[in-house]
């Protein structure tokens, strides 16, 4: 596998036109519509990291990336909620097999959900007292399932219990609020939702704190909160060449106000070429990590701390350099830009949503 391609070369030109002819009706009917769904259900591309005993793909992860990268170039909103579904679905690999087979068999299998630590969870015998409510569950609108995180009570006695659990919930036990209304990543349906209190069985439960209990593949034993990280890093570097290559096909046909060809202004071909470069640069050397941490685990290891710590550093190192590509080159492309008609705009608007989520902070949340 070559490491570093043009998402040009991922994702087929029939696929990548019917995304993006879809998008204007998906914002109109703020979630992905009918259309693009059954692409995605047809592409197989929300099963990229499920079991192959639940019929999934359990693709290399390299190969996956690429796929998701290819994706939010197509169209950020689409990119977004497939890769969230299909991140979540990895979760097949760490909720027990017997429910797992329940929900993941299905060719539709879309888990939505949170990281966030919005429920809280009451031990009883055989399950647990759940409650909470929950923001950004991406793809709530045709999610087969949702999954969240809850506390659990601190009694101050030792215990080998985590201070969390995560819980698996079927659509009828949710309650979907229709908050999301958004500046970018508007056809994501990222609703909040909520659990009135209700039992739920220990089968429920699932943790990522630890390699799966299940399966013994390569994809299962590569660390989750690095995994998060990459794939919603892949977004940005998506969105950014998306952006740039459109400002490009921009200043082709633009002229300057003294009628001059923008395409062969200096400081135009310059801006584009120093962002493209450190764009391409990110990319590459997180795509080379991602390749040495990918050997590890298919050798049977899990990659060590300091290829993790490598990882997470080149990882906020690309989304930053995404979001400045995109913000050097955007003077140059005039009042298009401004037009929330074009396929631009919108790509300006939901990179720097996407930018937003707490795992790409420069603040370091999640560190």
């Amino acid at each position: 596998m070559q490491i570093l391609q043009h998402p040009l070369k991922i994702l087929d030109r029939a696929s990548l036109n019917k995304i993006r002819q879809e998008a204007p009706q998906a914002i109109q009917e703020k979630k992905l519509n009918q259309n693009q769904l059954n692409l995605i259900y047809e592409k197989e591309w929300l099963r990229l990291f499920i079991p192959k005993r639940y019929r999934g793909l359990e693709m290399d992860l390299p190969q996956a990336l690429q796929i998701l990268e290819a994706l939010a170039y197509a169209d950020g909103s689409l990119g977004w909620t497939v890769n969230l579904g299909a991140g979540a679905n990895l979760f097949a690999a760490y909720i027990r097999p017997s429910l797992s087979e329940q929900i993941f068999t299905d060719p539709r299998a879309c888990i939505a959900g949170s990281g966030a630590m919005g429920g809280s969870a009451t031990p009883e015998e055989n399950g647990y007292r759940v409650q909470g409510q929950w923001k950004y569950g991406s793809g709530s609108s045709h999610a087969t399932a949702f999954t969240a995180n809850c506390k659990l009570p601190h009694n101050g006695k030792a215990s080998d219990l985590p201070s969390f659990h995560s819980f698996v919930f079927f659509p009828n036990e949710v309650e979907i609020k229709n908050t999301w209304d958004s500046y970018g990543l508007q056809a994501t349906a990222s609703h909040d939702f909520a659990v009135k209190e209700r039992w739920l069985p220990d089968e429920r439960t699932f943790s990522l704190l630890k390699p799966s209990p299940y399966e013994d593949g390569p994809l299962y034993r590569f660390p989750f909160m690095q995994f998060g990280e990459l794939t919603t890093c892949l977004q940005l570097t998506g969105m950014a060449l998306h952006f740039l290559d459109g400002a490009r096909e921009l200043m082709m046909q633009k002229k300057s106000m003294t009628g001059e060809d923008l395409k062969d202004n200096m400081k135009v071909q310059d801006t584009l070429a120093q962002s493209e470069a450190g764009l391409e640069s990110a990319r590459a050397w997180l795509y080379v990590l991602v390749q040495e941490a990918w050997q590890q685990c298919k050798a049977g290891d899990t990659p060590s701390d300091g290829m993790l710590r490598k990882i997470s550093l080149a990882v906020k190192h690309a989304a930053q350099t995404a979001r400045e590509s995109a913000e050097k080159v955007y003077p140059l492309t005039g009042m298009t830009v401004l037009s929330p008609g074009t396929e631009l705009n919108r790509c300006w608007r939901d990179l720097h949503t996407a930018s937003q989520h707490v795992l790409l902070s420069p603040l370091d949340f999640a560190g």
